[in-house]
């Protein structure tokens, strides 16, 4: 299932086939030529799958968001579990114990974050054509009614053709239990006065309303400045026993349930110590996780506003164990720490940070990824650098999705 297609072999060439199950057996049609491999589009189902379910949204196969909701649950977790093996065998050329997938707390409404493209819907598979939904089946009820309440303003849309229009994407977050949320608008330009009282008035969970200025012609997501137009700008969110001040546009694992899961397994897989380093460090949800079991934890991120942000959530958990440090993981040649805890960005770690985590010498290194072949690219680099793989422990942070998160402990 390599990239949440299904995979078939026609002439010993490999076909991707999007909205396959393993085990069917289709008709198809070849749609993509490439040198090494194909794509392909199912005609017809000839005999389905015992691990195929009928998808219950109605937008599932044209929406890009999800991709195995034609699988069972219990198939998805079996096809993650597989999907990280073959990376450390094909990438890594590792042979490493890679545990059975820890299940999501829920496989459905688990997202508690958004960012809707104009506030109307999801993009398609592979395109910018927006996909309407009334309703996210994998995201919180109280988004939907965030998203719905924002069309309700006739916001003018932004056309990335033109330059034109005003409204970007609708960016909106809520607790775990659904009392609290904060929504961006991301606009290009400024925002229009009177666009606040109306949401909050429609949506009385809502604790701010703030407008992301993002008049960049690309196609990133948020700009760099954002306004306060109504109420707090953040959230608060408790996650194994922490609580964190969450803002609607910083980076916080979507899925908070899931989350306390990953920090207590990121946790016991770093042990306890005298010192800890965590890497990539965002808002210190892992940092103060560790604080409970490290004598001095030094927690590294090289946003400015994560790093407040951190700060800010170290001091209303009373932990005072943390040292954040502000700049590039490379650059940290003086750093020495007997656990270092990495986690990356999808695109992983990279031979320059590898090379600065060897030179920090620890005992262990706990690797915390959300793309496997980065992490087998990474282990092989680790292991080259002379510490071992000894588990690895994949997590279903994102269930009807391809997606798999991953916990692998490293020992010199």
């Amino acid at each position: 299932m390599a990239g949440g297609d299904g995979l078939a072999r026609v002439a010993g060439q490999a076909v991707f086939v999007p909205g396959a199950a393993p085990g069917d057996q289709v008709d198809l049609e070849i749609v993509e030529r490439h040198k090494n491999y194909a794509r392909g589009r199912i005609v017809e189902i000839i005999e389905e799958s015992p691990d195929r379910t009928a998808p219950p949204c109605p937008v599932f196969g044209t929406c890009g968001g999800c991709q195995w909701q034609h699988l069972t649950y219990d198939a998805q977790l079996t096809w993650k579990r597989e999907i990280v093996r073959d990376a450390f065998r094909r990438i890594a050329r590792i042979d490493v114990d890679v545990a059975e997938v820890v299940r999501s707390p829920s496989p459905w409404r688990y997202r508690h974050k958004t960012a809707v493209p104009l506030g109307r819907g999801f993009y398609a598979h592979g395109s910018h054509e927006i996909v309407p939904f009334e309703e996210c089946l994998i995201q919180h009820p109280l988004l939907d009614r965030v998203v719905r309440a924002v069309r309700e303003l006739d916001l003018p849309p932004y056309d990335e053709r033109t330059h034109t229009g005003l409204l970007r994407h609708v960016v909106a977050r809520c607790n775990l239990r659904g009392d609290q949320a904060a929504v961006a608008l991301v606009v290009n330009g400024e925002p229009r006065p009177g666009v606040a009282a109306p949401l909050m008035r429609a949506v009385p969970e809502l604790r701010g309303v703030v407008a992301n200025i993002n008049t960049s012609p690309g196609n990133a997501i948020l700009g760099d400045r954002s306004v306060t137009l109504a109420g707090q700008p953040a959230i608060t969110e408790e996650v194994d026993g922490l609580v964190f001040e969450v803002s609607a546009e910083s980076f916080f694992q979507v899925n908070p349930a899931a989350a306390a899961m990953l920090h207590r397994m990121a946790a016991e897989a770093a042990g306890s110590g005298g010192s800890a380093l965590d890497l990539y460090a965002g808002v210190g949800s892992i940092a103060l996780r560790l604080a409970r079991e490290f004598d001095q934890v030094t927690a590294v991120e090289i946003s400015e506003a994560a790093c407040g942000d951190a700060e800010r959530n170290a001091a209303l958990n009373g932990v005072t164990n943390v040292r954040f440090v502000r700049g590039r993981v490379e650059d940290l040649g003086s750093e020495r720490a007997e656990v270092v805890v990495l986690d990356p960005p999808r695109k992983g770690a990279g031979p320059e940070v590898i090379k600065a985590v060897a030179a920090m010498a620890p005992l262990r290194v706990v690797y915390v990824s959300c793309d496997p072949a980065t992490l087998a690219r990474d282990a092989r680099a680790l292991a080259a650098a002379g510490w071992a793989p000894l588990s690895v422990a994949p997590l279903d942070m994102f269930p009807q999705t391809a997606h798999v998160e991953c916990v692998a402990l490293f020992r010199r």
